[in-house]
C-alpha cells in the first residue's frame, strides 16, 4: 500500500495534493491451452529407434488430425538425438542413443485437454507434459482490472479526504500505470509418465496496479 498526502497552502482556498495506490483483480477461466505431447524411444541402433520414433509420431498426428485439430495448431517442440553413456568405468562406454520428439498442440477449447493426452497416449505417446493454461486475449481483461484499480484509487482518496476534513470530492491529476498484461499462465509440471485423471483449468487471475495523484480544494 502507498499513500502519499501533502498540504499546499493557498489563499483564500485550502489546497491538498496526494498519492495512492489503486489494484484491481479479476478472475477468468482460461480458454487456450497449450499440451507438449511426444515419444522417447531408446536402444542401440540409432536408425532403428529413429524409425520406432517416426512411427509413433505418425500415429500420434493421426490421432489428433481424427479429433479434429487444425495442422496450424500442431508444431514442433523439440527433437533430439541423445548419445547415452555408461559412466560406470572411468572412460565411459557408448551403450545406445535417445531419441526424443515432441509436439506443441494448441487448441481454444480447454474441455478437450484430456481427450487430448488419452488420444495421444493411446496411440504411442511416452512424454505429456508443459500443460499450459492462458487466454487468447488477455488485453480486455486487463482492462477491466484497470479499471477496478481506478474505482479503488478513488475510494481510497474519498477516504483521505473526508478523514482530514475536506467537503468536496478529490479530482484526478494523474495515473501512473504500474504494470502491462501481467499474465501468468499456469503450468502443469512435465512429467514422462501420464496417468489418466481429469484436467481442471481453474481460473486465472489478472491484476492491474497504477498510482494515482488527487489533488482537491477545501
Amino acid at each position: 500500500m502507498m499513500y502519499g498526502y501533502h498540504y499546499v497552502p493557498r489563499s483564500p482556498a485550502q489546497t491538498a495534493i496526494f498519492t495512492v495506490e489503486g489494484a484491481g483483480s479479476i478472475a477468468v477461466q482460461p480458454d487456450t491451452v497449450r499440451i507438449v505431447v511426444g515419444a522417447i524411444t531408446e536402444g542401440k541402433d540409432l536408425t532403428d529407434i529413429q524409425q520406432q520414433n517416426a512411427s509413433i509420431m505418425n500415429a500420434i498426428l493421426a490421432g489428433l488430425r481424427q479429433l479434429g485439430i487444425p495442422e496450424s495448431n500442431i508444431q514442433t517442440n523439440d527433437y533430439r538425438i541423445e548419445p547415452q553413456y555408461d559412466y560406470s568405468t572411468s572412460s565411459g562406454i557408448l551403450k545406445g542413443y535417445r531419441v526424443t520428439h515432441t509436439l506443441l498442440i494448441t487448441i481454444q477449447n480447454v474441455d478437450q485437454t484430456g481427450m487430448i493426452i488419452d488420444n495421444a497416449v493411446k496411440n504411442g505417446a511416452n512424454y505429456i507434459g508443459n500443460i499450459t493454461f492462458t487466454l487468447s486475449s488477455p488485453s480486455a481483461v486487463y482492462n477491466q482490472a484497470l479499471a477496478v484499480a481506478v474505482k479503488d484509487a478513488y475510494t481510497k482518496a474519498q477516504t483521505l479526504a473526508r478523514a482530514s476534513g475536506f467537503s468536496n470530492d478529490p479530482v484526478i491529476v494523474e495515473i501512473t500505470e504500474q504494470t502491462e498484461l501481467p499474465i501468468r499462465p499456469m503450468v502443469l509440471a512435465a512429467t514422462k509418465e501420464y496417468t489418466p485423471t481429469p484436467i481442471q483449468a481453474g481460473q486465472i487471475t489478472i491484476t492491474a496496479k497504477i498510482i494515482v495523484k488527487f489533488t482537491i480544494n477545501q
